[in-house]
């Protein structure tokens, strides 16, 4: 799980409101369309309370790197939706190197709230993707796990199957397939250059 998803973009939020104060979350999603895929060069690494997952770390820190004089708030934007995809997307390649068989991907929660970020994931991941109506997953798993264990259903599979409503789905664009590709690859590099110098700050 990682520590701080959706909250990335609710620190970016914060920091932006005191240039724009009335800005908001559909706002910034109009300003991150406006930018390629890769923000020009610009990514972000969201561990703004350190890490769990991928990297039990900490120490890790937010990093923005590649800002260049043509980076604007909708490249910022960009760069914290697509770090914290490609931090998704490390975990998703962890389960299946631990042999996991992945069948379906659903979407819940605040993030999965944007199509945006949503078709975006289903970029990067390379598959179709399913949003629920639910918008609180963790609670709702927690409700899902509850009712198995007072055997309202059987087992977890059949809980899922009678309770869960899907609101739209969503089709990877196979013109992305390459880019995203190569953007997951560079972002891999970055916590490893950057993981001594997290534990040696100076703060």
């Amino acid at each position: 799980v990682m520590l701080s998803a959706g909250g990335s973009l609710r620190w970016l939020r914060e920091v932006l409101r005191r240039l724009k104060p009335k800005i908001d979350y559909p706002e910034m999603i109009k300003l991150a369309k406006k930018v390629p895929p890769g923000a020009d060069g610009l990514f972000f690494l969201p561990y703004l309370t350190g890490e769990r997952t991928p990297h039990f770390d900490p120490y890790a820190r937010g990093v923005f790197f590649g800002i260049s004089l043509k980076t604007e708030l909708g490249h910022l934007v960009r760069a914290v939706i697509e770090g914290v995809s490609y931090g998704l997307k490390d975990s998703v390649e962890i389960m299946k190197q631990c042999g996991v068989k992945i069948e379906k991907f659903y979407l819940s929660g605040g993030g999965a709230k944007s199509e945006f970020w949503a078709q975006l994931l289903s970029d990067l991941l390379d598959a179709k993707l399913y949003r629920l109506k639910v918008d609180e997953g963790p609670s709702f798993g927690s409700a899902l796990l509850a009712m198995v264990g007072t055997e309202r259903f059987k087992t977890l599979k059949q809980a899922t199957k009678d309770t869960l409503q899907l609101k739209d789905s969503f089709e990877p664009n196979p013109e992305l397939r390459a880019r995203y590709q190569e953007l997951y690859q560079f972002s891999k590099t970055l916590y490893p250059a950057l993981k001594e110098r997290f534990s040696k700050t100076l703060i």
